[in-house]
C-alpha cells in the first residue's frame, strides 16, 4: 500500500513538474499596410511568436490564431506557411495542425514541438482572409495556446492596417462626336484617355512571380455603358505605367477573364459585352509617396453608315478583377463585383449636335389668348437641286422650356408617346419632312402647369434634329379679332458673352 501511494506520488510530482515547465511566448505582428476593398483573399500580416529569455523549454502544445474573417487559402508551399530563422536549435519544426473550421475556416492551428529554448522565434506567414464585406476600417486577429503560455496583454494584434478603395476616378480626356456628321473633336482626338489612379500604395499589385501566394496577376476590368451603333472604342494592347523616380515602369496587358493573356488591340461596338480587362504583366515598385496612374488610350471612330447617332455619353468606371466565377472559387486574388469598389463614371465619349434651338420671345395663353406653335423638321429638302448640300434626314423630340414674364420660373416639356398636337410619331418625334403644330397652352397644362394652360413669358424649344424651323402666332380667340405671327429665332450655339445675332 505504502509502495503505491510512493508511485502515485511521484507520478503527481513529476506532472506538476511538466504543467508548469511552461515556455512563455510573447507575440508580435507586422500588419499589412492596406488591403483593397471587395477583396475576398488579401494578404495580412505576419505573427511572430517568441520564447521569453528566462522561461522553461516548450512543451508540446498548440497556438490558435482566430481571424475575425474566412481564410480564403490554404496551408502548403506557396499558401499558409510557418517559417523558422536559419540556425533552427531543434529537429522538430512547428507546423500547421490544421484550418478550423474545414468550411470558410477563421482559426490556424499550430503545432507547437517540445524543448525550443528561450530566445527562438517561428512566424505565421501568408494568411489571406476576405474582407468584400468591409469597405472601411481594420482587421485584428487573436492568439490563444494550450500548454505553453502567450505574453499578458499580447492575445490580440492587427494583422491589416487599413481597408480602401483600390482605385481612385481621374478626369479623362474625352472626345466629343457631331452625332450628324461624325466629327470627332477635343483636345486628343480622336483618342480619348481613361485614367484610375492607385487608392494607396502598390494597389496596382504583383505578378505572380512576385507574389508566389498568389496563381494570377491583378487586373483592373473597365466597364461601359451602352455605345450607341455605329461608334467604335478601340482599346490598345498594352498600357505602360511610367516610370517615376528612377522606378522602372509597370505594364499592364490585356485579358481575357480567366485571366489569360491577350496581347492585341480589341474593338468594342453595340453589339458587344462592353467590358474590357487590363492584367499587370510587369510592376513598378512604387518609388515613396508615388501613387501610380493607369491611362489607356481609346481610339474612337464612327461609321458614316450609322449617321445620324443617337445623342448621349459614353461613360466608363473601373473595378479591380478579377471576379472569380468558378465553383468552387479558386483565383488568388479576386474580388466581390460590387459597386462600393467601382470608381465613379468617367465621361469618354460626348454624342451631340444633332439639335436646333429656337426661341419665342413672347408667348400668351391666359384669358382669352393663346399662341399656336409649329415646327418644321426641313431635314428632308431637295439638296442638289437648290445648289446646295442637302440636310442629313433625321427625327427627333422636342424640348420646350417655358420661363414665366411674373417671376422667371420655369416649365419644361419633352414631347413623348400621347403628346398633344398633330405631326408626331407614336414616340413623340417628329419625322424628317414633317410639321408639328400645337396650341402652347396644352404644352403647358403637359408640363404640369395651371389647368388652365395660363402662361405668359418667353420660350426656348430644342428639337432634337438639326435644321429645324418654326412660326408662332399669339391670337385672342373669342372672336378671332387679332392674329401676330412670327418666325422663331434660331439661336446660334456661343450666348456666353456680348451681343447676340439671332436668324430666322
Amino acid at each position: 500500500m505504502k509502495k503505491n501511494i510512493l508511485i502515485a506520488a511521484v507520478m503527481f510530482f513529476a506532472l506538476s513538474v511538466a504543467a508548469f515547465a511552461q515556455a512563455t511566448f510573447t507575440v508580435g505582428s507586422v500588419p499589412e499596410s492596406t488591403v483593397a476593398c471587395c477583396g475576398q483573399t488579401e494578404r495580412t500580416g505576419d505573427v511572430s511568436f517568441t520564447t521569453v529569455y528566462g522561461s522553461p523549454l516548450s512543451v508540446t502544445g498548440t497556438i490558435t490564431v482566430t481571424y475575425p474573417v474566412a481564410i480564403t487559402n490554404t496551408a502548403g508551399p506557396t499558401g499558409i506557411q510557418i517559417r523558422v530563422p536559419a540556425g533552427w536549435p531543434i529537429p522538430a519544426l512547428p507546423t500547421i495542425n490544421s484550418l478550423v473550421p474545414t468550411v470558410n475556416p477563421t482559426q490556424v492551428v499550430i503545432q507547437v514541438p517540445m524543448n525550443i529554448p528561450a530566445g527562438w522565434s517561428f512566424r505565421l506567414t501568408g494568411v489571406r482572409v476576405d474582407v468584400s464585406s468591409q469597405f472601411s476600417g481594420s482587421i485584428n486577429a487573436t492568439a490563444s495556446s494550450t500548454y505553453n503560455l502567450l505574453t499578458a496583454g499580447e492575445t490580440g494584434f492587427k494583422v491589416i492596417e487599413n481597408i480602401a478603395q483600390p482605385l481612385v476616378y481621374v478626369a479623362p480626356t474625352g472626345v466629343t462626336v457631331n452625332s450628324v456628321t461624325g466629327a470627332i473633336t477635343g483636345t486628343s482626338a480622336p483618342k480619348a484617355y481613361f485614367k484610375v489612379r492607385e487608392g494607396f500604395l502598390d494597389a496596382f499589385g504583383k505578378t505572380a512571380a512576385d507574389e508566389p501566394t498568389q496563381n494570377l496577376a491583378k487586373m483592373i476590368r473597365i466597364k461601359l455603358s451602352t455605345i450607341p451603333a455605329g461608334v467604335t472604342l478601340t482599346f490598345p494592347a498594352t498600357v505602360v505605367i511610367p516610370a517615376q523616380d528612377l522606378a522602372p515602369a509597370g505594364m499592364f496587358t490585356r485579358a481575357t477573364s480567366a485571366g489569360a493573356l491577350a496581347a492585341t488591340a480589341v474593338s468594342v461596338t453595340s453589339a458587344d459585352n462592353p467590358v474590357v480587362l487590363y492584367y499587370i504583366v510587369s510592376a513598378s515598385t512604387n518609388p515613396a509617396g508615388a501613387l501610380e496612374t493607369f491611362s489607356a488610350e481609346i481610339n474612337v471612330s464612327v461609321s458614316s453608315a450609322a449617321l445620324p447617332l443617337s445623342g448621349g455619353t459614353i461613360t466608363a468606371t473601373a473595378h479591380i478583377a478579377p471576379i472569380d466565377t468558378n465553383t468552387p472559387k479558386t483565383l488568388i486574388p479576386r474580388y466581390a463585383d460590387a459597386v462600393e469598389c467601382e470608381t465613379a463614371p468617367a465621361t469618354l465619349v460626348t454624342i451631340s449636335g444633332g439639335s436646333t434651338t429656337l426661341l419665342i420671345p413672347y408667348a400668351q395663353t391666359a384669358d382669352i389668348w393663346d399662341t399656336g406653335v409649329a415646327i418644321a423638321n426641313t431635314t428632308k429638302d431637295p439638296g442638289t437641286a437648290m445648289s446646295i448640300t442637302g440636310a442629313r434626314v433625321q427625327s427627333g423630340t422636342i424640348t420646350f422650356y417655358l420661363y414665366k414674364q411674373a417671376d422667371g420660373t420655369l416649365l419644361t416639356y419633352t414631347t413623348q408617346a400621347g403628346s398633344p398636337g398633330s405631326g408626331l410619331d407614336a414616340a413623340g418625334k417628329l419625322p424628317s419632312g414633317q410639321l408639328y403644330t400645337v396650341m402652347l397652352s396644352q404644352i403647358v397644362t403637359a408640363a404640369g402647369g395651371p389647368a388652365d394652360g395660363s402662361f405668359s413669358g418667353y420660350v426656348f424649344v430644342v428639337a432634337n434634329f438639326t435644321n429645324a424651323h418654326g412660326e408662332f402666332f399669339v391670337y385672342d380667340s373669342n372672336p378671332i379679332t387679332f392674329v401676330h405671327g412670327a418666325l422663331m429665332l434660331v439661336v446660334t450655339s456661343d450666348r456666353s458673352g456680348g451681343m447676340e445675332a439671332l436668324n430666322n
